[in-house]
């Protein structure tokens, strides 16, 4: 009688993986080519995700903004990725929290068009932050990303882009 190993089915982003008893992750089917895929998946199941924003923090010119608003508008595209800790991209489709605060000695606003969350297709986002009013020196633009959030169970902490427009 031959005996065989239950396995625990793990299916991420619709493809199906197993894990044995010695905790090796195995592919099911051939939807992933390369051991690097293997290896984000593995990763991700295991915790290793680090959420990181482009740019951190950022000094605009309020002069600038305030010009370019006054013509087509002024904007900024903040990148948002899921890596690993070895820097290699996560294989995550979904979305995370965001929320945006300016705080302005004018009127100036910051709006990301009514969005509370942002889509990754295979670990990779953007965002474009909108500016209208007036914004002086010192006035600040947050966007924070992950609001206590968490992916497969593990917690990934939150990360904000900062502009703190400058003279």
């Amino acid at each position: 009688m031959k005996k065989y190993m239950k396995h625990n089915n793990i299916y991420v982003d619709g493809r199906q993986f197993y894990e044995t008893k010695t905790g090796a992750l195995s592919l099911k089917d051939s939807s992933i080519s390369t051991q690097s895929e293997l290896d984000s998946v593995h990763s991700m199941l295991s915790g290793d995700i680090v959420l990181e924003v482009s740019p951190v923090t950022l000094g605009s010119s309020a002069e600038a903004v305030n010009t370019a608003i006054a013509g087509d508008g002024f904007s900024r595209d903040v990148v948002i990725t899921l890596k690993n800790t070895s820097g290699s991209y996560l294989p995550f489709n979904g979305t995370l929290p965001l929320s945006i605060a300016s705080s302005t000695d004018g009127d100036g606003v910051a709006d990301i068009d009514s969005a509370t969350t942002v889509t990754f297709v295979n670990g990779l986002a953007s965002i474009t932050i909108n500016y209208t009013g007036t914004w002086t020196a010192t006035d600040t633009c947050t966007l924070t990303v992950g609001n206590t959030s968490s992916i497969l169970g593990y917690s990934v902490a939150n990360k904000t882009s900062i502009d703190t427009l400058v003279a």
